[in-house]
């Protein structure tokens, strides 16, 4: 734990104790994540068009495709198709624009 994460847990269990997030609307209630709530609203409907077309941000299809090619490449034998699965594993960790990509990924993490 960070520093700042105890501050913050130690600032809002003493708000909690004094009252002051008690009877808030939507008190008690789950959150509805589907909706990024730490989004603009612009990027938010654009995100959203998106989805339902079918598309996800690219940090989702890497959140699926990379474990995949890391699996792949720890069954893989020394040579040439080791080789290039490792470059392939490293254009995809390199930092790049957030970017939409199509998905249709039959991995264990893509809901």
């Amino acid at each position: 734990m960070t520093l700042l994460y105890v501050l913050v847990e130690r600032h809002i269990a003493e708000a909690l104790r004094r009252g002051e997030l008690a009877n808030l609307p939507g008190e008690g209630m789950p959150l509805d994540l589907d909706e990024a709530p730490f989004v603009g609203s612009g990027w938010r409907n654009a995100d959203r068009i998106l989805r339902d077309a079918g598309f996800a941000p690219r940090t989702l299809a890497l959140r699926c495709a990379i474990p995949a090619l890391r699996a792949e490449l720890a069954a893989a034998p020394e040579g040439a198709d080791r080789a290039r699965l490792r470059r392939e594993l490293a254009r995809l960790l390199l930092p790049r624009p957030i970017s939409c990509v199509r998905y249709r990924c039959a991995h264990p993490c893509v809901p």
